[in-house]
Formats: C-alpha cells, sequence, structure tokens
C-alpha cells in the first residue's frame, strides 16, 4: 500500500497554473512547480505524469475556474454578460491577461492536440449567442454577431499581452457601442 497523498490536486494545479501564467510552459521548470506548490518531483511526476501533463491539467482548472466563458453562463443573459466576457482578458493587477492565448502565444508548438481542437472555441461561440438572443438579437444576425465578438475576444486578448488595461478598456467600451448600434 503507497503513503497517502499529503496535498490536495486542486491546490496544486492552482498553484502550478499561477506559475505556468506568469512564465509559460516552456520557461516554467519543475523547480519552479515545486517551490510553488510545496510538492516535490517524485509526487507531482506520480500525480501528473509528467510537466506536460500537469500543464494540461492547469489548462482545464483554468477553463473551470478563471476562463472568460464563465461570465458568459451567468444569469441573466444578456450584455453585461458580454462586457464581462471582453473585459475578461484584460490585463489584471498582476499584469495577466487569458492563460489561454498567453499560453498558445508562448507554448503553441508543444501544446497537446486538445487544446487545438475547436471545441472550446464553440462552447464560448454558443454562450455568446445565448447571451445575445437573451439581449434580444435578432435571429438573422447572430451568427455574424457571435463571430464577430469572438473574434474580437481574440483579439483583444493577443494585445492584452502588451497594452495598458485602460486603453483597451476604451476599445471594449467603444466596439459595444457601436456593435449595439448596427446590431
Amino acid at each position: 500500500m503507497g503513503r497517502p497523498k499529503l496535498f490536495d490536486r486542486k491546490d496544486v494545479t492552482d498553484k502550478a497554473l499561477q506559475v505556468f501564467w506568469r512564465k509559460g510552459y516552456l520557461d516554467t521548470s519543475l523547480k519552479d512547480i515545486e517551490e510553488a506548490t510545496g510538492v516535490f518531483k517524485p509526487a507531482l511526476y506520480s500525480e501528473f505524469g509528467d510537466k506536460e501533463g500537469l500543464f494540461l491539467e492547469c489548462i482545464q482548472y483554468y477553463r473551470e475556474h478563471y476562463s472568460g466563458r464563465l461570465h458568459l453562463l451567468k444569469e441573466p443573459f444578456g450584455w453585461k454578460n458580454i462586457e464581462a466576457f471582453l473585459k475578461s482578458v484584460l490585463p489584471d493587477k498582476l499584469g495577466r491577461g487569458c492563460f489561454e492565448v498567453s499560453a498558445s502565444t508562448r507554448d503553441f508548438p508543444v501544446l497537446n492536440e486538445n487544446l487545438k481542437s475547436d471545441e472550446y472555441s464553440e462552447k464560448m461561440m454558443t454562450a455568446i449567442e445565448r447571451n445575445l438572443k437573451a439581449a434580444g438579437e435578432e435571429t438573422k444576425t447572430l451568427n455574424i454577431l457571435t463571430e464577430i465578438i469572438f473574434t474580437f475576444y481574440c483579439g483583444l486578448a493577443a494585445l492584452a499581452l502588451s497594452q495598458p488595461r485602460r486603453k483597451l478598456e476604451k476599445r471594449v467600451t467603444d466596439f459595444l457601442n457601436f456593435i449595439r448600434m448596427e446590431s
């Protein structure tokens, strides 16, 4: 019988996520993970397989606990959710934007094929569409409006890696004013 775990998997994943978020996959060492989590290499390997396994777990954890998509799932649905969704990728107090965008920008060559799929993007777009319907948008324009908002979100997330929050907030406001006026 093996020794009992002396750590909480979710706690380790969240702490490792913070390191990957700050440094990226390639620049994060297992020593960095050990220092952040207090869990040593053998236990990390036993629990997650390897560094990539832990990174993939962090992506899933991010999607469940931090992703901007979570804003789109709150009731009541509508424009406020879309605005919160867009602003969720802006740099926070720590200067971080969207973990997935920064990870894919820095680490795309090493990302698992599962993370490169469109499935998660489709879930986001479905949630955007649900909010647009709740806001009273016409059915004939839902698809294109959803695409435009999602594309703006992706571009905004990329810009968040290098531009100040104040400037990006203005872009969000201008974009939403324009979209609401045109639809």
